[in-house]
Formats: structure tokens, C-alpha cells, sequence
């Protein structure tokens, strides 16, 4: 074989053979490697494809993709390269889980629903949707653009990243841009083919833009290692071309890279170089907050454009970027040269950077940014610091560092020279406070300064310091002494404002602070704070605040004080039962959000108790007879875990003496909450705070008996995050744990205080509920399998997710064992067509296992209705069945009954829905072709509704008569067959 001689008619073949090459696999998909700039790691890859003909050897996309595209067959290609991509995820994602991108053709919304197309592969092998990236040309948007915008808005709605191919490609790019939303450009490699200056400036300018307006770069083509270098020093994200590596096979390119020493991005930190990535290299603004309209102040606004990258991991600090302004700017402190290592980057201790430069990094780790002043050589220095991305102990800072004193025009220069220096020597923290626009501007901070007042906002500032820092019963004093509204007039009068504060700091400890504010001029302080430790126990007579004496103590105010802080739970309701208020405890116990969640209902309606009547009888008791009922013993479903209780409820009196509803209080046993070794920590689950498989498995007696009493109805639901081993292998473990936590979490919001939830073991997750009505059954797992598409991110990392769910009523069964088995089966053949054959392999073998030595052919199917009439999916089958049908799992396992059994398939299908719909028993006689005799294959119902098992027996072991057993009476009208 060659790939030098050609078919005489070379369009003409390509379109006699096109089927025959995708059946046959002739066509085979490439990949091409694509390198974070930043750290030259592979983080993508592109799907390309290539025809290996068995007669004329490699085709070139140049040969048939335009043949194709125009005889409008292109979708024929792309669908097939679709669900190359995507079957091949399952054996490739071990190994490598960086994006890849397929190319998508102008022609396919036309030719197919190419949306659908791309789902079903995705949803069939569990394939993340924000790593299949979907390219597209700008000739795509040329006609009809509002379909395109459906078209593009549909992906991108979905969780697919949506690229640009060959961006400057054509005459209208800009406009493109203009109308249509992007997640990446792929910049033409036209523009790196002649490298000439004109070229550079366009290639900066495009980056520049696109950043603009949040879209990330790549370009394609490079092939040197200049035109790497100035692609990085711009700010382009990404690049891919021959420098990197050819167009090759999957195993090929994994070779490749380990051959050429390069990485492979981990999935984990995709989402933290995506973040770095948008910083603008070339803005002159690099730290400016987006007003309204999205506008960013000019360069003539900022102070400097020196910029650098510090990627802070644990104890140590790498500088991964710094431009020529910051080198200079910096060069004059005396810091120990960090920058000195961006030309070939290498990480270094933080003990070798300065300790002011150290607390103004972690500053930015933990509070998102960070600004000081420092004094060195008689000029001032402004430190600016900006967390950029982070993620799982890696965090990025930029950084900024201005000359204050060769900037002629600053405007607070003289603000500056007033004392700073002796006042830098007394305080710990110096900010200035400028009433005129409500700002707070940090000048200096102490190293063993704990609590700064940051910069930014000033009402902002004061609130996050009140909140997060300040001892509760000082956060009111904070407020009145910092007060905009009234600072002035009260500066004006004292010159000088001054407050003594307890304030976290390290350990946890609150420590005494004097907050000063000094007036240097019309509305601008300083804002002074220094330790007080020492002098707090001479001052404490002095902090007793005299107005709190000065109150009334009515009534109304007590019982507000009371309702919002005390620790007790209670609540009051009406005559008929309903709440109508509660403390905010009971809010915190429940986790409502607010007074709408309970307010109006009653405890039936709640949902909250497994048994109902005691509570109902007790409550009107109170209400109907005056009686108090003290420390009554029950059980409450308070987030998801059933918990025992003793409640004390009384009458509520009007003034004429008349019984107006009822006030309760509860808490939990003191047996439920002795310590450790409680009975409720033996019930809960250590991850997730959802109950266990034991604290589950005694609810579900709880359940049982109230059925067995009242006949209550109740559901068990099994729900899975399928592909979990896959999360925890691209993610790690303490990623794969988030998703436990927040799928458990999002499960309590679905079965709010209604619902025992727990989870078992691993991913899967167990919920038990009541139900009135069928209806509200399909209501809470249409809520549960909305959870996905609630959770596509967690910690900052993009996620496709998909869940099995699986549910059994106990009326179905009377039968705990057969009801969890029933939940289970129907949970791992949830939309059964939609599994992967290797899975529902998997699961049902789990279930059916005990029957794989069996001497007798057996199968299970389960029965299925759609637009097409009734029919029958092949679940199971032993080794027996295997060996009589010639069949192996890989070709059955899946399959529609109508589609393997070709002949009388009807007689079949109506076998599996007496069995699995009716519940009947039903035996077959029919000839087995590849036996060359007459079989008898009976049905019987097997889990619960909807599954039915098959046994075959050849014609002389079946002991018979009866063609149909349904209680041993009555055949069907063809049983004289048999």
C-alpha cells in the first residue's frame, strides 16, 4: 500500500466509499497537542481527522472534506468523529483528561440535529461537557444568524466551551465577534507565517481585545520557539503547531509528550491557568475594578503599569511573569530578587522574601487583595497585590509596586510626608479614611499586624470588619464610632475620636485594640490602631456604655432580644395548629431561610415526622383541654436525619382568658447528644452529615411500622453519581469528596425536612419519604435529577455530572429486602437505552451474579414502552445462555429483544410484558435455529414491575403441560402450540 497513487476520479471515489470508510474505520481521528503558554504543559488536544485507505493510503482533509462539504455529506464526517471522540474518552481518561475539540461544518445544523447528535454521545459515555469543545468557522455564521445564534447559545447553555477556528481568517471577523459570544479564539496561522512587525502588532492587538472582552486565545502554527516566546510574553493563553507535535494517533501523542519531557495539565488546576490567563499583560490598568458598562479607567488614571505574576504554593513562591516596568520599580527595594528567576522560573522559599512583601501576599491569598505603604531611601513605595486565580493550595497574586515620589502629579503626595514616619513607628495599622468619595486607603501594616482595615469601600470595609472580625457586642460601638454621617461634627468638637475593641486575632483569641481617629483636614482622617492589652483593665469602667442603662426594658424588647439570640428553640402557633413565628435558633435547626418556609403550615404539612398522630393529638390536647405537656419524647426529620427530641409545649392565652394557639420549645435528648460516642454520631455519616447505613437502616423500621399502623405509603430512593471512580482519577480524592458533599447537600435541598437521606457507602445515596400522592413521588426525583445541572462547578472546577436514580414504593413489594432490591435494579438501568454496554454490564452482574454458573439458560430483560409500541431490553444473561446463542455480552447486553430475536420477536415481546407487566408466569415453545431444535422459554416476574426472567430448556426437559401458569389456571389462546 501507498499514499502516493490517486484514483483516477478522485471525487467520485471518495463519494462511492465514504460509508464503506466509516464502517470499516478507514477514517481514524488525530489529535494534535495544544500547550499552556504559561507553563508549557499540554492542556488540550484537537481531534483531527485522517483517511487510511487500504488502496490509495493516506487521504488528506484537503482531499475530501471540500468533496464533502459539497455534496452536503459533511455531517456523515462529523458525526462519526463525534462519537469516535467520545467512545474513546472511556479508555483515554486515565490516562490524559485535558479538553479536546472537534470541528463542527457550516452544513451540519442543516443536515442533522448536530446538538442531539453531540448529546447522545456525550450522555452515552459519560463524557464531560466542558472538556469536548466545539470549533467552528466564521463561515458557519455567514447565513441565517439568529439560527447560529440558537445554534451557538444551545452548546454554550449546555456546558460545551464554544471556540472560534481561524480567527482574521476572513473580511467580517470583527463583526462576528460583534454579535456572537465565544468562549476561545483560535487565531489563523497566517499571522505567524510571515513573523514580520506588522504581524506582531496584530497578533498583540487581538490578544489585548479579546481579553477585553473575556474570551481566551490560541494561536495555531507555531512552529519556533520565538514565535513561542513573544505568544507568551503577549498574554496568548495557548498555542498549538509542529513545535509542540504533528498530527498523530492518541498513543502516539502520548509517547510524544513523554518522549519530549512534557506534562499533562491535571484537570484540577485547568480552571485556576484559565483564570491567570485573563489577566491582561498589556492593559495599563491591570488592577482596576469594572464600572458600569463593564469600562476599566484608562492608563492616565492609574499610577503605574509595572506588572508581575507570583504563584504562591504552600511555603514557596515562584515568579512566573514580570514585565521591564516592574523589574526597575522593584530592583530599588530591598527585597531578596525573586524576579530574578522568571527568566528561567524556579520556585523559591517565602523565607527568602521579605516579611512585609510575605504579609501582603498572604493577604491576598486569604482576603482577595491587598495595598500598603512602605518608607525606603526617603521615598515612598506603593505595594498593590491582587489574587488572580486559586485553586486547592496553589494560589496566583499579582503584583504591582509604584515609585510614589517620581510621580509629579500625585495628588495625596502631601498627605504622605505628614508624619508618616513616626506614625509608622507607634502604630501597627495607619489607613486613611476620606469621607469625600467613602474610601479607605491602607498605608501601612505592621508584620505582626493581624487585622487591617482593607483597602476599598469604606461602608464595605466597615462591614466586613464588623462582621468578620469584631467581637459581637462591639460591632455596634464600630459603627457608631466610624460613622460617616456623623464623623465630622463629632471630629469637629474632640479633634480626635478614640474606641477600645476586642478583635480576633491569631488563635482565635479576641485581643484588645485602641482605634484613633485622627482629623488632618475636612474630611479626611487618619485611622490609627494600636495593641491595648495592658490598659484595658484600668479603662474597663470607662467601656461600660451609660446609655444601655438609659433604656426602657419593656416587655416588647425583651422578648425581641430573646427571639433573635437566645439559644433555646421554640415556636408558637395558631388555633388550627399552624406556626405562625419561631426563634432564630429553631430558623438555624431546620435551616430555613426565612419565615415563608414554615409560617402558615402545619407539622402534617411539613413533612418533618415519620408518625404524625402523636404529635397532632398532643398539640390539641394543649390547645382544646389548657394542659401543658412537659418534655415529651419524640422523633423530628431535621435535614435529612431523623432525630429524637423532648418537646415542651403550653397554652397561649389572650388578655380575656381564651386559648389562642400554643408556644413549644425542644431540644434534642441529652442521651441523642452526649459527645462522641452518641448515638447520633454512631448514625451519621462522618462526610456528609447525612445519616449512615445504620442510622438508615433504623429509620427505615420507623417507616415500616407507620405503613404496617396506617397504611402510610412510603418510597425508598436509590440515587448514584455514575463514573465517580473517573472524578476521583482526573480530580483526586479530596475533589471527589467535595462532590460527595455538595451531591449530598444539594439532596437535602430537594427533600428539604421531608425525607430521611443518607448515604450508604462510596457515592450512593439512599432517601426514604412518605407520600400521600403518586404524583409528589415523580416530583421529588424530578428534582433530584435536576441536581446535575445545578452542580456544574464545584471548587471553582467545571463538572458534568450524571446521576442513576432508582426508586420502589413498599406497597410494591411488602418486603424491605425485595424494595431495596427493586430501587437498586431500576436505579442501575435507569434510561437503559443511554447506558453504555460496559456499565449496565457491570451493574446488573452485580444484582445477578449468584446465577452465572447456573446450568440453565437465563436471561433478564426489562420491559419498555415508547412510540414504537412495547418491547424489551436484554439486561442479563448467564454463561449457559451465552453458549446456546452464540452470543457474547458485548453483542447482547442492551439490545432490544425485537432487534435480536428476528423471528416471532412479537411472540417475545408479548412473553416479557405478561411476565414483567402483568406478573404472570408464562412458558413458549418455538424452533432455536442455531440449535437446530425446539426450545421452551418461560417468563417469570423477577424484582418488581417492569422485569421479567427468561429460562430455556430444550423441548425434552420441559416437563409441562401448562403452556401458561398463573396460579396453575387458565392457558392463552395459542397454548394448544406447546
Amino acid at each position: 500500500m501507498t499514499d502516493t497513487k490517486r484514483p483516477p476520479d478522485m471525487e467520485q471515489y471518495i463519494l462511492g466509499h465514504l460509508d464503506e470508510a466509516l464502517a470499516n474505520d478507514w477514517i481514524k481521528v488525530y489529535v494534535q497537542p495544544v500547550v499552556r503558554t504559561l507553563t508549557r504543559q499540554v492542556c488540550g488536544m484537537e481531534a483531527l481527522s485522517r483517511w487510511e485507505d487500504p488502496e490509495y493510503g493516506l487521504l488528506s482533509p484537503i482531499e475530501f472534506i471540500p468533496v464533502l462539504e459539497e455534496h452536503r455529506l459533511i455531517h456523515k464526517l462529523d458525526i462519526y468523529m463525534v462519537q469516535q471522540v467520545c467512545e474513546s474518552y472511556q479508555s483515554r481518561k486515565n490516562r490524559v483528561a485535558v479538553p479536546i475539540s472537534v470541528n463542527l461544518s457550516r452544513l451540519d445544523h442543516e443536515l442533522c440535529d448536530i446538538f442531539e447528535v453531540v448529546e447522545a454521545a456525550v450522555k452515552l459515555n459519560k463524557v464531560p461537557r466542558d472538556i469536548l469543545c466545539i470549533e467552528i468557522t466564521e463561515s458557519m455564521l455567514a447565513k441565517n444568524e439568529s439560527m447560529m445564534h440558537q445554534y451557538i447559545d444551545r452548546f454554550r447553555s449546555a456546558g460545551y466551551p464554544v471556540w472560534m477556528d481561524d480567527f482574521g481568517s476572513g473580511y467580517s471577523t470583527l463583526n462576528v465577534l460583534k454579535d456572537f459570544e465565544f468562549d476561545e479564539l483560535k487565531i489563523d496561522m497566517r499571522f505567524l507565517s510571515k513573523f514580520h512587525t506588522r504581524c506582531r502588532k496584530m497578533l498583540a492587538a487581538i490578544v489585548h481585545m479579546a481579553k477585553e472582552i473575556g474570551i481566551q486565545t490560541l494561536a495555531e502554527g507555531v512552529e519556533t520557539e520565538e514565535q513561542f516566546a513573544f505568544l507568551r510574553n503577549i498574554g496568548c493563553e495557548k498555542a498549538q503547531g509542529y513545535l509542540f507535535g504533528k498530527p498523530m494517533t492518541f498513543q502516539d501523542c502520548v509517547k510524544h509528550v513523554a518522549d519530549v519531557g512534557m506534562t499533562w495539565e491535571a484537570p484540577s488546576m485547568r480552571r485556576y491557568y484559565d483564570k491567570l490567563g485573563s489577566l491582561d499583560v498589556l492593559s495599563a490598568a491591570p488592577f482596576a475594578r469594572r464600572g458600569k458598562g463593564g469600562q476599566a479607567p484608562t492608563g492616565r488614571e492609574m499610577n503605574s503599569i509595572s506588572m508581575a505574576i507570583v504563584e504562591l504554593r504552600g511555603d514557596t513562591a515562584e515568579m512566573l511573569f514580570a514585565n521591564e516596568a516592574f523589574e526597575k520599580t522593584a530592583a530599588a527595594l530591598d527585597w531578596p530578587l525573586l524576579w530574578d528567576h522568571c527568566a528561567e522560573p524556579s520556585r523559591v522559599p517565602m523565607s527568602r522574601v521579605s516579611q512585609r512583601l510575605q504579609k501582603l501576599l498572604e493577604e491576598a491569598r486569604s482576603e482577595g487583595e491587598g495595598r500598603l505603604m512602605s518608607v525606603y531611601d526617603n521615598d515612598y513605595y506603593e505595594l498593590r497585590a491582587k489574587r488572580l486565580a486559586q485553586s486547592r493550595g496553589v494560589c496566583a497574586v499579582l503584583l504591582n509596586v509604584t515609585n510614589l515620589s517620581r510621580i509629579s502629579a500625585l495628588v495625596n503626595q502631601q498627605q504622605l510626608d505628614d508624619g508618616l514616619r513616626s506614625l509608622y513607628s507607634v502604630y501597627e495599622q495607619v489607613s486613611l479614611v476620606n469621607l469625600n468619595d467613602l474610601t479607605v486607603v491602607s498605608l501601612h501594616l505592621d508584620q505582626d499586624a493581624t487585622n487591617k482595615m482593607p483597602t476599598g469601600s469604606l461602608l464595605a470595609r466597615i462591614e466586613e470588619l464588623s462582621e468578620r472580625r469584631l467581637y459581637p457586642d462591639d460591632r455596634e460601638r464600630f459603627r457608631r464610632f466610624i460613622d460617616p454621617a456623623t464623623l465630622e461634627e463629632r471630629a469637629a468638637q474632640e479633634g480626635s475620636i478614640s474606641i477600645y475593641l476586642r478583635v480576633l486575632g491569631f488563635h482565635g483569641n479576641y485581643d484588645w485594640r485602641n482605634y484613633q481617629l485622627v482629623r488632618i483636614r475636612q474630611n479626611t482622617y487618619y485611622l490609627l490602631v494600636r495593641g491595648a492589652e495592658s490598659e484595658v483593665s484600668e479603662l474597663r469602667s470607662a467601656y461600660r456604655e451609660p446609655e444601655r442603662f438609659d433604656e426602657t426594658l419593656t416587655p416588647e424588647l425583651l422578648w425581641e432580644n430573646v427571639v433573635d439570640r437566645a439559644e433555646m428553640k421554640f415556636f408558637w402557633k395558631d388555633r388550627e395548629r399552624r406556626f405562625v413565628g419561631a426563634s432564630r435558633s429553631f430558623y438555624k435547626y431546620y435551616d430555613f431561610h426565612s419565615p415563608s418556609d414554615f409560617v402558615g403550615k402545619t407539622d402534617d404539612e411539613m413533612g418533618w415526622h415519620i408518625h404524625n398522630d402523636p404529635y397532632r393529638d398532643e398539640e390539641w390536647k394543649v390547645l382544646n383541654e389548657g394542659i401543658v405537656s412537659h418534655r415529651v419524647a419524640g422523633n423530628c426529620i431535621s435535614q435529612g436525619v431523623e432525630r429524637q427530641i423532648m418537646a415542651t409545649k403550653m397554652p397561649l392565652f389572650s388578655r380575656d382568658g381564651k386559648i389562642v394557639g400554643l408556644i413549644g420549645t425542644f431540644g434534642e435528648t441529652d442521651y441523642h447528644t452526649q459527645g462522641k460516642n452518641s448515638v447520633l454520631q454512631a448514625r451519621t455519616d462522618n462526610l456528609t452529615g447525612l445519616l449512615n447505613s445504620r442510622g438508615l437502616y433504623e429509620d427505615l423500621f420507623a417507616y415500616i411500622d407507620e405503613y404496617q399502623l396506617r397504611e402510610r405509603d412510603f418510597a425508598r430512593v436509590e440515587v448514584a453519581i455514575d463514573g465517580f471512580e473517573d472524578i476521583n482519577a482526573r480530580y483526586g480524592y479530596d475533589f471527589g469528596d467535595a462532590v460527595i458533599r455538595e451531591t449530598g447537600r444539594a439532596l437535602l435541598r430537594c427533600c428539604g425536612n421531608t425525607a430521611t437521606v443518607g448515604r450508604v457507602s462510596s457515592c450512593y445515596f439512599t432517601v426514604l419519604r412518605q407520600f400521600d400522592k403518586p404524583e409528589e413521588l415523580d416530583e421529588l426525583i424530578a428534582r433530584i435529577r435536576r441536581i446535575p445541572s445545578e452542580l456544574r462547578q464545584i471548587d471553582d472546577v467545571p463538572l458534568s455530572m450524571y446521576l442513576s436514580v432508582g426508586s420502589a414504593l413498599y406497597s410494591e413489594t411488602g418486603n424491605q429486602d425485595s424494595m431495596a432490591a427493586q430501587a437498586e435494579m431500576r436505579r442501575m438501568t435507569d434510561d437503559v437505552e443511554n447506558i453504555s454496554r460496559h456499565q449496565l454490564m457491570e451493574n446488573t452482574r452485580r444484582i445477578f451474579r449468584m446465577f452465572d454458573e447456573l446450568p440453565l439458560s437465563y436471561a433478564v430483560y426489562k420491559v419498555i414502552s415508547d412510540e414504537n409500541g412495547d418491547d424489551a431490553i436484554v439486561l442479563y444473561a448467564n454463561r449457559q445462555f451465552f453458549k446456546m446463542s452464540y452470543t457474547t455480552p458485548e453483542t447482547l447486553i442492551g439490545t432490544r429483544v425485537s432487534h435480536f430475536f428476528a423471528v416471532d420477536s412479537n411472540d417475545w415481546i408479548r412473553l416479557a410484558v405478561q411476565a414483567g407487566t402483568e406478573g404472570k408466569t408464562v412458558s413458549k415453545r418455538f424452533p432455536f435455529g442455531p440449535l437446530g431444535v425446539d426450545m421452551v422459554a418461560s417468563a417469570y416476574p423477577v424484582i418488581g414491575p417492569g422485569f421479567c426472567a427468561f429460562t430455556f430448556r430444550t423441548l425434552e426437559n420441559w416437563t409441562g403441560p401448562d403452556a401458561q401458569r398463573e396460579g396453575g389456571s387458565h392457558k392463552p389462546s395459542w397454548a394448544d402450540e406447546t
